[in-house]
């Protein structure tokens, strides 16, 4: 999810998103690399991993979110993220850009000025 906040300020960078997102999406075919455990993504991942699961605020976080998307049985699956990481796949990410990267599942909101 892309969050900006509603500051009249900020509409370039909403419009940036858009300039974006064709050329992310056309880069997500070029990550085959990631079929290589020692790829610079599966690196990151994993010290991000490995930083982020010595505080037990971010572990929790994963354990409610768990409980909030109706999937208390994957609560074992915040503890198994080195194994997923390590599954990544070229592949997984090329499909994943194209299901959500695409320009076709988005909404335009439009913020008009509050009247007093």
């Amino acid at each position: 999810m892309i969050n900006f906040g509603d500051h009249r300020e900020r509409a370039a960078e909403w419009t940036l998103v858009f300039v974006e997102l064709p050329g992310r999406r056309a880069e997500a075919s070029g990550v085959l690399l990631l079929d290589s455990e020692s790829s610079e993504l599966h690196l990151k991942l994993r010290r991000d991993w490995d930083e982020n699961s010595q505080n037990n605020g971010y572990l929790l976080n994963q354990i409610v979110r768990k409980y909030e998307d109706g999937n208390p049985d994957g609560v074992g699956s915040v503890f198994s993220v080195p194994d997923q990481i390590n599954a990544l796949t070229g592949t997984a990410v090329q499909q994943a850009a194209q299901n959500y990267l695409s320009m076709d599942n988005y909404v335009r909101v439009t913020l008009m000025p509050e009247t007093k």
